[in-house]
């Protein structure tokens, strides 16, 4: 009798590996590693944003398009200082650019960090149901039963890159928080995140206001961002092609495309930050010394670059194809080349997703994303230090 439970061992040992692997495959594919660190995060990082620079309201690189609102001011500025205690202000010059300073991500599964290589802080998500989330490809049921919608939870980090690697030793241009990485909100701390209705109930006049104009505002934003490349302002309620900005949930009605509801369950969420007080406004001359209150999300200021699963990192117009036959000798119709949409590595808030997202999503192993945030950054930085 002895071989049978010999036999009965091996079998159950053999179960439990092969659960084992089975567990660790399903946590790979709904909590990826984004690989995001090391050599990739310099060869994908989009160089090319950071310009153009404005010194002394002189552009002295051209590049991408700046807010329109961003400072144009040629004379020094004075930060700092009390003269009654005889304190001098620090004497600086303004300084405009394009730079990284955040990362957000869309995942499906709660309390996972991509962009930290995939760790999961709870192992709540490790079934297929969670909560008020499903990973069955980031939709869930609709509070009111049998429609399915889309869902993502979305993670901020503090990523001062420039900072970070020393490129840029400026203070009064650090656009908040720390200027080291750092995880610094999850969708998962707040209960409206998966309830419309809560977040309808805690923001009315958000939810209303946006009523009303959404139908007119939004083709207008997605129209503008997709031709000129800035988003408008004006339109705080819209994402332009992405959606509604509220309420503030990761919940998208309808499902779209994957790409689409990262955009926007992502801009939503930064949104709500914004709301909440967290987040302040670095475009602006009156934004020189220290960045103002932004309690409504100014969408200009911010660009958006995909690290994963595709990442964007090729910037400039893209090379002309090799000359080729696509029509197959004249009988179809000539291939069109996505890549000419775009001459850029950045997408601003609204822009159109077929432009260089849509393509970008894959089945399985990429349907969660992390986006390195671009942030317009006006400040004073200084040549003479207030010491006294």
């Amino acid at each position: 009798m002895s071989w049978r439970w010999l036999l009965a061992a091996l079998a159950a040992t053999s179960f439990l590996a092969a659960s084992a692997r089975a567990a660790n495959t399903l946590d790979a594919i709904t909590c990826p590693d984004a690989n995001i660190w090391g050599s990739a995060l310099f060869n994908n990082l989009c160089w090319s944003q950071m310009y153009p620079i404005v010194l002394s309201g002189w552009d002295i690189f051209g590049g991408h398009l700046a807010p329109g609102d961003a400072s144009k001011r040629h004379l020094p500025c004075l930060c700092g200082g009390d003269i009654a205690k005889g304190k001098l202000p620090m004497v600086g010059v303004p300084l405009g650019m394009w730079r990284p300073t955040r990362i957000v991500e869309s995942m499906r599964r709660p309390w996972c960090l991509g962009a930290l290589g995939g760790v999961k802080l709870s192992n709540a998500g490790s079934s297929l149901l969670s909560g008020d989330a499903t990973l069955a490809g980031g939709t869930i049921e609709s509070e009111s039963g049998g429609t399915k919608i889309g869902y993502y939870n979305v993670n901020y980090y503090y990523a001062d890159f420039l900072a970070m690697f020393g490129l840029l030793d400026a203070p009064l241009c650090n656009p908040g928080g720390t200027v080291d990485f750092d995880f610094a909100q999850s969708s998962t701390f707040y209960p409206q995140w998966a309830k419309t209705k809560l977040s309808s109930i805690m923001n009315p006049e958000v939810s209303i206001l946006a009523a009303i104009g959404m139908s007119v505002v939004q083709p207008v934003d997605c129209i503008a961002t997709s031709t000129q490349g800035v988003p408008l302002d004006a339109a705080w309620m819209t994402a332009g092609c992405w959606g509604a900005l509220v309420p503030y949930t990761g919940n998208v009605t309808p499902a779209t495309s994957a790409p689409s509801m990262w955009l926007l369950t992502s801009t939503r969420f930064i949104s709500m930050l914004a709301r909440l007080g967290m987040l302040s406004r670095t475009v602006g001359e009156d934004a020189l010394c220290e960045g103002q209150i932004m309690s409504v999300l100014k969408k200009s200021q911010y660009r958006y670059q995909m690290l994963f699963p595709v990442p964007q990192s090729k910037g400039g117009k893209p090379p002309p194809p090799a000359p080729r036959d696509t029509t197959n000798g004249g009988t179809q119709v000539a291939e069109f080349d996505l890549s000419s949409l775009t001459t850029g590595c950045t997408t601003p808030i609204g822009d159109s997703t077929l432009k260089s997202m849509e393509w970008r999503s894959r089945p399985t192993t990429g349907e969660d994303a992390v986006f390195l945030v671009w942030q317009w950054v006006d400040c004073c930085s200084g040549i003479i230090p207030n010491v006294f």
